[in-house]
């Protein structure tokens, strides 16, 4: 963030320029997290339901 501010304070950027890329940082690092979170391993055993019993 602190970079962005002094992009703005120095004249490089706009603040709509600043404001755009930390929406898109925080669209992107969000998505990361979602996805991330949706294929990580599970260490949990799967439930009853899902497990298949040999009966012999």
């Amino acid at each position: 963030m602190l970079v962005g501010l002094t992009r703005i304070y120095l004249g490089v950027h706009w603040f709509t320029d600043v404001i755009g890329g930390w929406l898109f940082c925080m669209c992107w690092l969000s998505l990361s997290v979602r996805l991330g979170l949706r294929f990580a391993p599970c260490d949990a055993p799967p439930p009853p339901s899902a497990r298949t019993s040999t009966v012999l």
